[in-house]
């Protein structure tokens, strides 16, 4: 991320629940499923790969595991790589394939 980038992430930065990364996910209660996709950022400097593995595991057997070779904040620091390499998961979720 460039200087301006680190400073508008640092803005939004507010407390956050450690339960968020550590809970599994129940989806029983739903009546149809949804389709869900983990977003593995390879450069992650926050959050091991073996961590972000782990986390993406509690989303269900069926969840799809989509790797980009980024940092964390991904959204922020390569906004059209981002797009582009989760379009394929976005489609399929509001398809309802």
């Amino acid at each position: 991320m460039d200087d301006e980038q680190r400073r508008l992430t640092l803005s939004w930065l507010v407390p956050e629940a450690l339960s968020v990364v550590s809970e599994p996910v129940d989806l029983d209660g739903l009546r149809l499923p949804i389709p869900r996709t983990y977003i593995r950022l390879d450069q992650d400097q926050s959050l091991q790969l073996e961590k972000q593995t782990e986390m993406a595991q509690r989303l269900g057997p069926d969840a799809r595991i989509l790797d980009i070779d980024a940092g964390h904040m991904v959204m922020i620091s390569r906004p059209r790589c981002t797009r582009r390499d989760a379009q394929p998961a976005l489609t399929e979720c509001y398809s309802g394939t």
